[in-house]
């Protein structure tokens, strides 16, 4: 059974501008298995399996329809990171390239195919989303236990 996870790295560059740009703890999302193994995009390896990040914060999620995503996810394992994406997060444009993911474009983008999006996307494109985004979403329930 797959979950999704927010994360946070205290001392990562990469994570402080996500946070300073989104206004909230959470830097990157990603599905986790019960055996802690993550998949997600990453400036580390792209698009891939991992294992957690050490010393990492992690906040775990319920969301139907979590292993359909997952599955649809897998199908872009191998695929580069957007680095120029982050870039543009930073100098708030969209610089985002085709064929390339960061975490959140990943999931947004593996939920909306399997007809069960997280967020509308009509009004508001998949490349303008952020991890704080998947907080806003009513289908998502914090995991206890």
């Amino acid at each position: 059974m797959s979950h999704l996870y927010l994360s946070t790295e205290t001392w990562d560059p990469v994570s402080a501008v996500i946070r300073a740009e989104t206004g909230v703890d959470w830097s990157h999302v990603g599905f986790r298995r019960d055996d802690g193994q993550t998949f997600s995009a990453m400036l580390s390896g792209g698009v891939s399996w991992r294992p957690p990040t050490p010393g990492a914060k992690i906040l775990l999620l319920d969301v139907d329809g979590c292993d359909a995503a997952l599955a649809k996810a897998e199908t872009h394992t191998g695929d580069a990171y957007d680095m120029l994406n982050i870039l543009g997060i930073a100098m708030r444009h969209d610089w985002s390239l085709p064929g390339h993911f960061i975490c959140d474009k990943l999931v947004f983008w593996a939920f909306e195919q399997t007809a069960n999006p997280l967020l509308n996307h009509v009004f508001v494109q998949i490349e303008k989303l952020s991890p704080r985004d998947v907080l806003l979403s009513l289908k998502v329930r914090e995991r206890h236990g």
